[in-house]
C-alpha cells in the first residue's frame, strides 16, 4: 500500500490506539494543563464581566444568643464540673449559627498535706515546747482531660440538651470544646458569606472563588475552586450539605 492510497480511518485508528497506549500519568498532566489553562483564561476575563448585585440575594438577619444567657449557660457548665470536684475556667466562647462552643480549660486537683518545717540545713524547726512545727503545704495536679469526658451526660443534664458534643482539644488551643446546640438556629445565606470580609479578600486573588458556608464557630468560609483536586461536604441527613 503507498502513502498516498492511506485511508483516513486507518490512520484515525493509529491515533486512537498511540493515545490508549499512552501513560496515565501523562494523560493526566495533559488534562492538568488544558484545565489550568481554562482556569487563566477565566480570571483574566472575567474583569471585564459584568457581574450582577448581591442585593439580588436573599438577605437574612443576623441573630444572636443574649450575653447574659450565655454567661449563665457558662455558670452552668463550670459548675455542673464543680459538683464533682472537677475545676475549670470558661477560656473562650463561640457562637455559630447552630451550635456555640465553650471553651473550657482545665484546672487543678487540689489536695493538702502537712510538711515539717526544717531551716536551710536541714535540721527540724520546733516551737517553745520542743515540738517540730508543721506546716500545711497545697499540692496539685492538672485535672485530666478524661475526667471532663467522663461527666458528658452528666452536663447534657444539667443544660438540658440530648445532643452535647465535646471536641478535644479545641483546634490551637489548650482548651476542651463543649458544643451546645442553639434553640433557634440561624440560616446561612449565600449574600451573607458573599459580602464578608473573608470573601471579598479572596476574590481579589482566587481564580474561581466560592462561598461555602459557615463554621461551627461562626466563621466564614469561602475557598479558591481551582487549587482544591477534591471538595466533600460530609454532614447527618438534614444538616444542610445542599
Amino acid at each position: 500500500m503507498y502513502a498516498a492510497d492511506v485511508d483516513d480511518d486507518f490512520v484515525g485508528g493509529i491515533q486512537d490506539i498511540e493515545n490508549l497506549n499512552s501513560k496515565p500519568s501523562e494523560i493526566e498532566e495533559e488534562d492538568e494543563e488544558r484545565t489550568s489553562y481554562a482556569v487563566r483564561l477565566l480570571g483574566k476575563n472575567r474583569a471585564d464581566w459584568d457581574k450582577p448585585s448581591t442585593e439580588l440575594l436573599e438577605g437574612v438577619q443576623e441573630r444572636g444568643i443574649p450575653e447574659d444567657r450565655i454567661r449563665e449557660t457558662a455558670e452552668t457548665i463550670r459548675q455542673a464540673l464543680a459538683d464533682y470536684d472537677i475545676e475549670v475556667e470558661i477560656g473562650s466562647i463561640k457562637y455559630g449559627p447552630t451550635v456555640t462552643m465553650y471553651g473550657i480549660i482545665p484546672g487543678w486537683n487540689r489536695k493538702y498535706q502537712n510538711v515539717k518545717m526544717e531551716d536551710e540545713l536541714g535540721n527540724p524547726i520546733r516551737d517553745h515546747n520542743g515540738k517540730q512545727i508543721t506546716k500545711r503545704q497545697e499540692v496539685k495536679t492538672r485535672v485530666s482531660v478524661q475526667k471532663i469526658l467522663a461527666r458528658e451526660k452528666d452536663l447534657s443534664l444539667a443544660l438540658r440538651t440530648p445532643s452535647l458534643r465535646i471536641e478535644t482539644p479545641v483546634m490551637g488551643k489548650a482548651q476542651v470544646g463543649i458544643e451546645i446546640p442553639n434553640d433557634d438556629p440561624a440560616p446561612v445565606t449565600l449574600r451573607a458569606i458573599m459580602e464578608s470580609p473573608e470573601y471579598r479578600k479572596l476574590r481579589k486573588d482566587a481564580d474561581l472563588p466560592v462561598a461555602l458556608g459557615k463554621g461551627t464557630g461562626g466563621e466564614n468560609i469561602a475557598l479558591d475552586l481551582a487549587k482544591m483536586p477534591h471538595l466533600l461536604i460530609a454532614g447527618a441527613t438534614g444538616a444542610g450539605k445542599s
